[in-house]
């Protein structure tokens, strides 16, 4: 068996937040305006925390949490929670010696388990979910996954269910999305493929983020340029049906494009500012032309900042930092004679 390859290259695990800002840092409908027409992008910025299962839970001895049946949990992920009294097979499981690339040595895995009431026997539920991020109404995303049946019966219609899903209100905290104001989800079912037992498969597919639109029954969903929440969950016997086996995952990314790497170290930060302020309103150093308008303007700013603190660069798994403020960089900007009076927002 080959494992497959990861569907992009230049996954990371950082966000483009921008956060704790007194002011908004861009027009919520221009953020949206100037988004699809970054066709030129440098790079993938990876939205989804510990996508591959490498960071584990850490009490505050920073020793990874097992839990009873022995197993360490990857952080930033929530799950459905079994104990031995209930069932010998956990719900969900890390698993420690199956990488879907090499880049690694975890995947996680949703266990077929029985549960007995009143003498009866019947399949239990088992979720994952990521841990909430934000993203903007109207924008393209990617996500993908890679994922693995073991001993599932595809032929008896046996097949796992895999969401992304949008909430209006949803903390990166928060263990249930119960009352977040559900908007929208793609869903993908396994079923919609039979594939090979035990070998890795990997799914992209690509996604707007539901907003308002002209069309039928959208007017109850956010304005174009909203921030709103997003997560990854897959699921088996909550939604399908899952009469024994395992799936694994590995390497979950929602991804969008990165082109506001104006000086090309790979990482969109202050010095990106400083080439977009040092060519505004050129027509022929087109440098920090983040929308690919041939103009250096207010747009290619707004881009900036909506991809600030964004890595391009490929990178093996790393614990996430918590989003920078960019309270004292904007500060240093505006002495250094930024003349920008367009409210902000933080992506």
């Amino acid at each position: 068996m080959t494992p497959s390859s990861k569907a992009h290259s230049a996954s990371l695990f950082s966000q483009a937040n921008v956060m704790n800002h007194p002011f908004r840092l861009l027009q919520a409908a221009v953020v949206v305006a100037v988004l699809p027409f970054a066709s030129e992008a440098a790079g993938l910025a990876n939205l989804v925390n510990n996508g591959d299962f490498e960071v584990l839970e850490l009490d505050e001895f920073d020793t990874p949490v097992v839990n009873d049946y022995g197993n360490a949990e990857p952080a930033s992920w929530f799950f459905k929670e079994t104990t031995p009294a209930q069932t010998a097979t956990p719900a969900v499981q890390l698993i420690g010696d199956d990488d879907a690339d090499g880049d690694g040595v975890h995947s996680y895995a949703l266990n077929f388990y029985e549960v007995s009431v009143g003498g009866f026997s019947f399949p239990g539920e088992a979720d994952i979910r990521s841990q909430a991020i934000e993203v903007i109404a109207g924008e393209e995303l990617t996500w993908s996954f890679s994922y693995k049946l073991l001993g599932v019966d595809q032929g008896q219609g046996d097949e796992f269910r895999a969401d992304l899903r949008f909430f209006e209100d949803l903390s990166a905290t928060d263990t249930s999305s119960t009352g977040s104001a559900f908007i929208f989800e793609d869903v993908f079912y396994s079923s919609e493929a039979t594939v090979p037992d035990g070998e890795w498969q990997t799914l992209t597919r690509q996604f707007t983020v539901p907003y308002d639109s002209p069309e039928p029954g959208d007017d109850s969903r956010p304005a174009a340029g909203t921030t709103v929440y997003a997560d990854v969950r897959f699921s088996i016997n909550a939604f399908t049906s899952f009469g024994g086996g395992q799936v694994r995952f590995d390497d979950i990314t929602v991804t969008r494009p990165v082109s506001a790497d104006y000086n090309g170290d790979g990482v969109v930060d202050a010095a990106d500012y400083t080439v977009w302020r040092d060519t505004q309103g050129s027509e022929t150093d087109l440098t920090a032309d983040g929308t690919g308008d041939g103009v250096i303007d207010i747009a290619d700013y707004n881009r900036w900042a909506v991809e600030y603190g964004s890595t391009v660069a490929p990178s093996t798994s790393m614990a996430i930092p918590e989003p920078a403020s960019l309270v004292a960089t904007t500060l240093a900007l505006l002495l250094a004679g930024s003349t920008m009076a367009d409210p902000r927002r933080r992506s």
